[in-house]
């Protein structure tokens, strides 16, 4: 019989969307922007008349109860929720810091996540760029990287449950009144002793694509065997570290534990003699297995652990992956101060308090809506930029929509693509974007290219997900570095400004040459049409642009054999049992490449 059940849903938008303000039905003092996925404090007034430091999180959907579950006094001054396993738009994320931003300080705890990093990262610059006066802005972006089981990565270890024992000391030092300093400086301090190993029998599987983009009930992806678990298996479905035997929870345990103890951690061991560990339930476990897990893992500290002088601990459902069978331990040891804020009381929904080892509902319906803030206005540098003729604002115009139209037929193929390393969503992420962008496209003035992709790093803002966010730094520098060309139809100025972009790219994204990722294929564009600059004018454009698009095709085919070392595929690199495939973000670069060369071939 197969271990599967029946949801009762199958729209993975709206469950989101229900599930947030079930959360503010049963939780006194929260409120909700429905139409916005934000929940915040409902005394936010009061935390800004006491100049209290803001805390702000939030993340992809589908790790419930993080991280709306710990909005309230004590934690989050505010939570912002994305799709299931894909983070918040950029937009979405400067609107909450425009709400709970003030001169006290906001403080933006992420999870090491690359689009977590992009999207938050683009949105904290969008807001400081705001302000002209530096102290009416103090935000601070504290990336928490605690997953063990992908310290190899370039990309840096992820961020995972061990993320809310930084939300639990930044809440209760901004409570209680902290400077904006001392409490970054804290944070930044402990989230360096904090470790977390997770184990799975099998993937989360509460929504698949189907052949025809729907969404199933169940994953047929099989993951593991019936008597394997698999050590650092990602809370999007990413392949962990390795597969191992099932015997017994002790033994499993044991080897979490092990792995725990040899993690290197910076932490002063002379001050820290408090030992903290967060028992979490990824999801499908019962109470019955949980409780087993805390029994093991504690006899393991006292046993073989070197017996700490204080220990504390918790368990339950903090960080899931939608009804994956598995588990995380999380251990941090810290200071007498450190622990004092990690045991204060919280308001929130969903924080289970520490206690030490071996010491001897009214539903309110919190809805609301709140006016929505006005963004400035942003400077207009069209006027100082020439425009495109007609023609050549036409032949723009076709040649967006056809490489829309590509990516939008794709979509099953680049999910599969990105099935086998990640999380199986790059085709609907990249439709989505293709969408918008063929809504701005058609109503666009296309004769002013500055503009037009302004709003095309708009649409990408509002698209989510890691792909929204990358194209979104792209289309956006690439339109400020082409507003300083005063002649933006010689073909010169489009590939300057190209180039710059690509450094931006890789400044937010930490992607490099070789790495398998989106940008060699975007290189590849570069490279070949700096060496047929000279031929791009005329009657020769046609030809040159089906050079890029072969160029651009072999690097994306390339990336087959690469070992990743950016994004989600970078932490299952060493898995030796994935088949080969090339990186989907490149393919699409190769898809959409190809149908512009073919828009200008007549």
């Amino acid at each position: 019989m197969s271990s599967q059940r029946a949801i009762f849903g199958k729209e993975p938008s709206l469950m989101v969307d229900g599930s947030l303000e079930g959360l503010c039905l049963l939780t006194p003092r929260i409120q909700l922007i429905a139409d916005k996925r934000i929940v915040v404090r409902e005394d936010l007034d009061a935390v800004r008349k006491r100049g209290l430091v803001s805390v702000l999180s939030g993340g992809g959907s589908g790790h419930e109860p993080a991280h709306a579950g710990f909005v309230g006094r004590g934690m989050l001054t505010a939570a912002v929720c994305g799709d299931v396993f894909a983070s918040p738009s950029v937009d979405q994320i400067l609107l909450v810091l425009r709400l709970i931003g003030h001169k006290g300080g906001t403080i933006v705890i992420v999870k090491n996540y690359t689009g977590d990093r992009l999207n938050f990262g683009l949105a904290i610059e969008r807001y400081r760029a705001e302000f002209s006066d530096p102290e009416e802005t103090k935000v601070e972006m504290i990336l928490v990287e605690d997953d063990i089981a992908t310290t190899t990565a370039s990309a840096g270890p992820r961020g995972i449950c061990g993320t809310l024992l930084v939300h639990k000391l930044v809440g209760a030092m901004a409570e209680e009144g902290r400077s904006f300093q001392r409490i970054c400086h804290a944070a930044k301090s402990f989230r360096n002793s904090i470790r977390t190993i997770g184990v799975s029998l099998n993937r989360s599987s509460l929504f698949s694509r189907t052949e025809t983009g729907k969404v199933s009930d169940a994953s047929t992806i099989k993951h593991s065997q019936p008597l394997e678990v698999e050590i650092g298996l990602g809370i999007h479905n990413e392949p962990g570290a390795g597969l191992e035997l099932f015997k017994s929870m002790k033994e499993v345990v044991a080897l979490m534990m092990e792995y725990l103890e040899e993690a290197h951690c910076e932490t002063d061991l002379e001050h820290n003699d408090h030992t903290f560990m967060m028992i979490n339930n990824l999801g499908g476990l019962s109470v019955l297995e949980m409780q087993i897990v805390c029994r093991e893992a504690v006899l393991w500290m006292y046993e073989k652990g070197g017996r700490p002088r204080d220990l504390y601990i918790t368990c339950g459902a903090f960080m899931t992956s939608l009804k994956m069978p598995g588990f995380s331990i999380t251990v941090a040891n810290c200071s007498v101060g450190v622990a004092t804020c990690l045991m204060a009381p919280t308001e929130c929904a969903s924080w289970i308090p520490f206690r030490q080892v071996n010491t001897t509902s009214t539903m309110q319906h919190n809805l609301s809506e709140f006016e929505r803030p006005k963004s400035s206005e942003a400077v207009d540098h069209s006027s100082t930029s020439r425009k495109l003729t007609k023609e050549q604002g036409e032949a723009l115009r076709k040649a967006v929509s056809g490489a829309c139209q590509a990516i939008i037929d794709n979509e099953q193929y680049l999910n599969k693509l990105d099935a086998v390393s990640g999380d199986g969503d790059c085709g609907t992420t990249l439709k989505n974007l293709a969408q918008n962008i063929s809504k701005v496209v058609s109503h666009s003035d296309c004769g002013d290219p500055h503009r037009l992709f302004r709003l095309f790093a708009e649409a990408a803002s509002t698209s989510g997900g890691t792909g929204g966010a990358l194209y979104g730094v792209l289309f956006s520098s690439f339109a400020t570095a082409l507003a300083r060309f005063e002649d933006v139809s010689q073909s010169s100025s489009w590939i300057a400004a190209f180039g710059v972009a690509l450094k931006t790219f890789v400044k937010y994204s930490r992607a490099g040459r070789g790495q398998k990722s989106m940008l060699d294929a975007l290189e590849a564009i570069r490279e070949s049409a700096l060496e047929n600059i000279v031929h791009w004018n005329g009657k020769d454009l046609g030809e040159v642009l089906d050079q890029l698009a072969i160029r651009c095709e072999i690097a994306a085919q390339g990336t087959k054999d690469m070992v990743a070392e950016v994004g989600r595929s970078s932490y299952s690199a060493k898995r030796k049992d994935l088949p080969k495939v090339p990186d989907a973000g490149a393919i699409a670069v190769s898809l959409w490449m190809r149908e512009i060369a073919a828009s200008f071939e007549s």
